[in-house]
């Protein structure tokens, strides 16, 4: 009977404690224990009262601890309402239905899909707001180049009505140069998010940058034969390798000059593979070779007597003159006023490094043609040993430092234009002050080589043409050639008088220098000319 008791009240006691752990648990470890030494306490001392009892005492001590185990379940399904009503105060609180796994499995995997989804869909909008951002920048910058384009226009045509002034006309030219000059600002700096609007989808070109700087109306005098750019491909890629423009001769601003070379390259046959001459913002004038659809592209080498616009340094550099682009005609002489465009000032530069020397004249007043002029000016220039004005071309007037002197800083009033209420007072010099220094073309020895009619089989070398110029590694390199009769023949021709050999021989005299000529003597009878 005791051991059926026990057995019993064992089963009782594990029963309580079991359910009324998890109660403990989420009051405190300390209370737990408590309460489990003073229920083993308590149950260990009735049991043992048990036998002391008479059978009535056990029966209800028997009762009572039975009737303990209502309590227990109570304890048990407080517990479950618990869980239930924390559940729904998180469905109340979230707006979800479905929170954990727990509460649906399947339905949390399709929920958890559209949620991604929902986050997916919104960055979308946001990044389609700032893609609308980027075209309202683009947009806004176009609109601007847009007034600009209709305000050059009207510049264009107001410049045609024949009540505008010469000076009126230099004006709206200034205008436009500016206009141009913020166009290309805003083309180079427009950025969205540090990211450039217009310059980032240009296409990919191939780029000889020039290391010149030039005014944009900085004037330039062509005249033939001094008026190609020869453009090399790499041979065996392009057919054909070599193309080569000429432009008409004639007096150009810089951007007139490669508008001119541009109409050039479009006037060109075989057609032209997408060579277009720019001029930069920065002042410097850079070849692009844009490929045909995404073709590559690559030029070698450029040259001929037009591509001193790129270089800073060419074949066959001469000594710089003044040159007068007033149109004289004969029917017409220029008249000359006192104190209107009398008087003119230049510097005489020696080239072996001497001082300068500033030449100021007075011209007379009178009406003078061409030749008249220049036998005025000649008679003041006497003064300085190789000094003396030219005809130049048709109609023009150059003041020319001979072989040992630069012509710079030209300065006084002979370049004045002012209406008068007769004549309108002009100068041979009027269009360098207009448009800046006025640069000759100089003469090449890339290309072509011409030579007088008399040695029809060599090329004469005299003070003339008898210095090579050129920069090598950032070094300036200066050959002089002997006077005398060359041929021009390849370089296995030892003889003292082949030029292309002679060249070599001092080319190793340079320290660390890896140069060589190479020139196939090939001799065009029809033109005079070695090629």
């Amino acid at each position: 009977m005791c051991k059926k008791y026990f057995f019993m009240c064992e089963k009782i006691f594990f029963s309580m404690f079991t359910k009324v752990i998890p109660y403990y648990i989420m009051n405190g470890y300390d209370k737990l224990q408590m309460y489990k030494r003073k229920f083993e306490n308590r149950f260990f001392r009735q049991f043992a009262e048990l036998f002391t009892k008479s059978s009535h005492e056990r029966r209800q001590t028997t009762m009572q601890i039975l009737h303990n185990m209502s309590a227990v379940m109570a304890a048990e399904q407080h517990g479950i309402n618990t869980s239930n009503y924390q559940k729904s105060t998180k469905k109340l609180g979230s707006g979800y239905q479905i929170n954990t796994a727990a509460d649906g499995p399947a339905q949390l995997s399709i929920s958890e899909k559209m949620r991604a989804q929902i986050r997916g869909l919104n960055k979308a909008v946001n990044n389609g707001e700032e893609g609308a951002s980027y075209i309202q920048v683009a947009d806004g910058a176009m609109n601007e180049i847009h007034s600009m384009l209709q305000r050059m226009r009207e510049l264009s045509v107001q410049a045609l009505n024949d009540t505008n002034t010469q000076e009126d006309r230099m004006a709206m030219a200034t205008e436009m140069d500016k206009i141009q000059a913020e166009i290309d600002r805003i083309d180079t700096s427009t950025y969205y998010n540090n990211m450039p609007v217009f310059q980032e989808h240009e296409p990919s070109y191939y780029q000889i940058a020039g290391n010149r700087v030039w005014a944009s109306n900085q004037q330039h005098a062509v005249m033939a034969p001094d008026n190609s750019l020869n453009i090399h491909l790499p041979a065996g890629e392009y057919v054909p390798d070599t193309y080569t423009i000429t432009v008409p001769d004639g007096i150009y601003t810089t951007q007139e000059l490669i508008d001119e070379i541009d109409d050039a390259f479009a006037r060109m046959s075989p057609a032209n593979p997408g060579f277009v001459l720019e001029y930069m913002q920065d002042g410097r004038c850079s070849l692009n070779f844009e490929g045909a659809n995404g073709q590559p592209t690559k030029i070698d080498s450029v040259d001929g007597s037009l591509a001193y616009l790129i270089y800073d340094c060419y074949n066959g550099l001469s000594t710089m003159n003044l040159l007068g682009t007033t149109a004289f005609d004969s029917s017409w002489p220029l008249k000359i006023t006192k104190d209107q465009n009398d008087e003119i000032q230049f510097q005489i530069e020696p080239t072996d490094g001497s001082p300068s020397t500033t030449v100021s004249m007075k011209i007379k007043p009178g009406e003078y043609t061409r030749a008249e002029l220049i036998k005025l000016l000649n008679q003041e220039l006497v003064k300085y040993p190789g000094v003396e004005a030219k005809e130049y071309g048709q109609s023009c007037i150059q003041i020319t430092g001979g072989y040992d002197n630069n012509i710079t800083g030209l300065k006084g009033n002979m370049f004045k234009l002012e209406l008068g209420t007769e004549h309108v007072y002009t100068s041979v010099f009027y269009d360098n002050i207009r448009y800046g220094t006025t640069i000759g073309t100089p003469a090449m020895t890339t290309g072509k080589t011409y030579y007088n009619e008399d040695y029809t089989n060599k090329i004469k070398i005299d003070r003339s043409n008898d210095t090579l110029r050129f920069k090598y590694n950032g070094n300036q390199i200066t050959v002089k050639i002997p006077a005398g009769e060359y041929i021009i023949d390849d370089i296995s021709n030892t003889s003292k008088d082949n030029l292309t050999y002679f060249l070599n021989e001092e080319f190793k005299k340079i320290a660390g220098a890896d140069i060589s000529v190479t020139a196939p003597s090939v001799y065009d009878s029809s033109n005079g000319t070695y090629e």
